[in-house]
């Protein structure tokens, strides 16, 4: 839909929207650790099982190569060394470094500079990182799983707890400018979620894990559920770390995490974690501190209800609080939702009085639940620069030791001596030049985002769509009101948004009120790069025509074979049967789109012409120019020589065709038999056929043709009037081709861009497992191994030979590497009436 046909954006619709799809982007986390979490450990496991193959052949055939491939002992202390030689580079401090040097004790000095440095948008020296990160492990190994902590006495003492903070230092230094450094009389409580989404990571982790080392009695850290590592996979924080340091940091900071207490306990009154409680009654404050921290989570689907301790643990970081009785499984796909009897109960069983928890984005940065027994705080104004809210901190005081200004604006909790009141701010407007410009961004970042969120879910599910369309369409018009189309998409989509509202910025409504959901499911789909797509349609189609014309000596005998029956037409049956018999590797979805391809006259049917009409060996008279982007072939008849006329060219033609036939035909690779015949013919070391050397090759075919024709075709295979043919212009020459593939081709292309996008994080992770110096590039056998390992995973979604073909269609400069981030960047879903 056009943006002069959108209604005007309404900022808390997409607001909304926007916070409900993030939470089920986080339930598609959970599904995909579920699916593939095991991807990378497979896909090593296949590349392994492949080098050790290979070496064994090598040993077996006893070859006297220069340098036969390594045993695994001897690579694997070689890329250790490498990689170590690697990290040493990267700690010296050369003289262009002016930021600040940390060493330990860590003082407020250094700590100033830091921020300083960090506000400049400049990053800290790799040797520091690794000096902090190394003292804070040291001091993280004697931290209990439950902290205790107490509210400071004396007059202004304070205890000051933050929600998520997610990357936004701008949050970070906003909160210790309205509250002061931690010291004696100011305590400091950050309850998880420092890193992903936000651009400064790094430089938040990095200032709280400096400030703990300086301070460690004043400010304490609790565990967030985005402090995993699979969770930082799928978010920005690996990919910032990797930006701005190495894998190496990445590892060190999730090893950190995993040390991280779970939950801390003010004054045996309040608890604070980050998720909150869980499907048990009977949790104690004493079997938290017993239980044992762990480093990573594992999958859900794996921890059963005899996990007490993990189910437990995951709950602390995952649940959420409703407005319901009792527990029920949480939207999030980990965790629990709980209602106020929960809260009361476990509240009552452990003599505490209020919990605080974080996790959840509340526009005002904090929110009172649960009879005002349960509080959400959360630190991340603007959150994700998609969202208007603000932030919060949650201020414990002494009502003794108060003023008599924060006793009047503190909510005292009952029986316990302490007194609360929250803090609340916006961060970013320190930043920009006023709030109004700030929030006419922030909605219109909102809008897109959420546009592209929904794209992408209507895209994934529109099977499920389709069938909930189809069940409202009993009359099969392809269309449903506008009533019916809301439903469908509350079941279909597995969420209730406010659907009417979006149905003018996802579909149209025709002047009845119908909304036409065929067209409306067609406006999705995945946009690949072209010319990778382009290359990956010549890599496939040539292997398939190819081995369509190995099969016979001609198309008529091809096509006979696949006529068992003999009725002179091939069903949808025989031909799925004949092309697995050819091992083409496509599945039989592909097959069937393949079949529809052909069947032009839609009789469910393939007549002989139909077949020839597609599967012909042509000459490709480009005269060096490329195909057009649908890799049909465009005939250029060149300018005749001045003894030839339109006869003989035409006959030259035929001559051509009759030579490719020949050299294609009951041969199962013709690409590798063009290949062999062409260096059976050029000199050594050359990589161009002369015109008599052509002939020559041409004549083993066409015995009975007279020179002055073979030297014509060789005059018409020079497509650059180079006076020589190079292997390109010779394979081009005598290549079989399907002038019409895109009508079958797409489908394969689609569901390869489904698969992709689907499961890009999961890939990225495995491809970066093989990517031990962070090159971004792997090679063609560890580009198979996570494929292979995927497929095994996945229930084979993608062929052997489709892999290949993918490999080399990625592989532009043929140097034996793919650029895998690249790779998984080009596949993104849109809406086709914007493109």
């Amino acid at each position: 839909m056009s943006s002069q046909s959108m209604p005007a954006m309404d900022a808390d619709l997409f607001g909304d929207v926007w916070n409900v799809l993030d939470s089920h982007d986080e339930k598609d986390l959970i599904s995909a650790h579920n699916t593939l979490g095991d991807l990378d450990a497979v896909a090593k496991d296949i590349h392994s099982k492949r080098k050790h193959k290979s070496r064994t052949k090598h040993a077996k055939k006893k070859l006297d190569a220069p340098e036969p491939p390594l045993d695994a002992a001897t690579e694997e202390k070689q890329e250790t060394a490498k990689l170590r030689e690697r990290r040493d580079s990267r700690l010296i401090v050369d003289t262009s470094y002016q930021g600040p040097d940390v060493k330990l004790p860590i003082t407020q000095s250094c700590i100033d500079a830091m921020i300083e440095w960090f506000l400049s948008g400049k990053i800290l020296h790799y040797r520091y990182v690794e000096v902090i990160l190394g003292a804070i492990l040291e001091q993280f190994q004697e931290a209990s799983i439950l902290q205790d902590i107490s509210v400071p006495q004396g007059k202004g003492a304070k205890l000051v707890v933050c929600g998520d903070t997610h990357g936004q230092l701008y949050d970070v230094l906003t909160i210790f400018r309205l509250n002061g450094m931690p010291s004696a009389a100011n305590v400091f409580l950050f309850n998880g979620d420092y890193v992903d989404r936000g651009p400064n990571s790094c430089e938040v982790l990095l200032l709280l894990y400096s400030l703990k080392l300086a301070y460690p009695n004043y400010i304490f850290l609790n565990r967030g559920n985005h402090e995993q590592r699979r969770v930082n996979e799928r978010y920005s924080f690996e990919e910032e770390v990797r930006r701005k340091y190495d894998p190496h940091i990445f590892d060190v900071i999730e090893d950190s995490f995993g040390y991280l207490p779970f939950c801390s306990v003010i004054d045996s009154h309040v608890l604070v974690l980050h998720g909150g409680l869980w499907e048990y009654g009977d949790v104690s404050l004493d079997e938290l501190r017993m239980m044992c921290k762990i480093k990573e989570l594992p999958k859900h689907r794996d921890i059963t209800s005899l996990d007490r301790n993990m189910k437990v643990l995951e709950c602390a970081l995952w649940s959420d609080p409703r407005d319901i009785v009792g527990v029920r499984p949480s939207h999030r796909g980990a965790g629990v939702e709980w209602g106020t009897d929960v809260t009361k109960d476990f509240l009552a069983m452990n003599r505490l009085s209020m919990v605080i928890r974080s996790h959840e984005m509340v526009s005002e940065g904090f929110l009172v639940q649960h009879d005002n027994q349960l509080v959400t705080i959360f630190s991340a104004s603007y959150y994700c620069g998609t969202n208007a809210n603000k932030g919060a901190v949650m201020q414990w005081t002494r009502p003794a030791d108060a003023s008599e200004e924060v006793n009047a604006s503190s909510t005292p909790l009952a029986k316990t001596g302490l007194q609360y009141k929250f803090v609340q701010y916006l961060a970013e407007v320190d930043v920009v030049a006023s709030k109004q410009v700030t929030n006419s961004r922030i909605h219109e970042t909102c809008y897109h985002e959420t546009l592209q969120k929904l794209r992408e879910r209507v895209y994934v599910r529109r099977h499920e769509l389709l069938l909930e369309f189809s069940k409202a369409d009993s009359a099969h018009t392809g269309r449903v009101f506008k009533d019916a189309w809301c439903a469908a998409m509350d079941t279909g989509m597995g969420m209730q948004l406010r659907w009417p509202a979006l149905l003018p910025y996802l579909a149209k409504v025709d002047e009845k009120g119908d909304v036409p959901y065929l067209e409306f499911l067609d406006r999705y789909h995945i946009k690949m790069d072209e010319k990778f797509t382009d290359r990956w349609r010549k890599h496939v189609v040539g292997e398939i025509c190819g081995r369509i014309h190995a099969a016979a000596q001609d198309l008529t005998a091809a096509f006979n074979s696949m006529d068992e029956d003999g009725d002179g037409l091939v069903s949808y049956e025989e031909f799925c049967k004949t092309m697995k018999s050819y091992r083409l590797g496509l599945t039989d979805e592909q097959i069937y789109d393949m079949m529809r391809g052909l069947d032009t006259d839609g009789s469910s049917s393939i007549s002989l012409g139909e077949f020839k009409e597609r599967f012909s060996v042509e000459f490709d008279k480009t005269k060096g120019k490329a195909g057009d982007a649908h890799g049909d072939q465009i005939q250029v008849t060149p300018a005749p020589e001045p003894s030839s006329s339109s006869s003989s060219s035409s006959s030259d033609d035929d001559l051509v065709q009759e030579i490719a036939r020949k050299i294609c035909y009951g041969h199962h690779h013709p690409e590798k038999t063009l290949k062999r015949l062409f260096e059976k013919y050029a000199p050594v070391g050359h990589k161009h056929l002369t015109y008599m050397e052509l002939v020559s090759l041409l004549t083993q075919y066409m015995p009975e043709s007279n020179p002055e024709q073979l030297n014509t075709v060789a005059r018409n295979v020079d497509t650059n009037h180079s006076g020589a043919i190079s292997w390109q212009e010779f394979k081009t020459a005598f290549q079989v081709v399907d002038k019409h593939a895109d009508s079958w081709v797409a489908p394969i292309l689609e569901q390869l861009g489904r698969v992709i996008h689907l499961h890009r994080s999961g890939l990225m992770r495995a491809f970066r497992s093989m990517d031990l110096y962070d090159t971004h590039e792997v090679d063609e056998d560890q580009f198979k191994s996570v494929l292979a390992a995927m497929n095994m995973l996945l229930d084979h979604p993608l062929s052997e030979v489709q892999v290949k073909k993918l490999f080399h269609a990625l592989d532009e400069d043929d140097d034996g590497q793919v650029n895998y981030t690249k790779f998984l960047a080009m596949f993104d879903v849109v809406d086709n009436k914007e493109h």
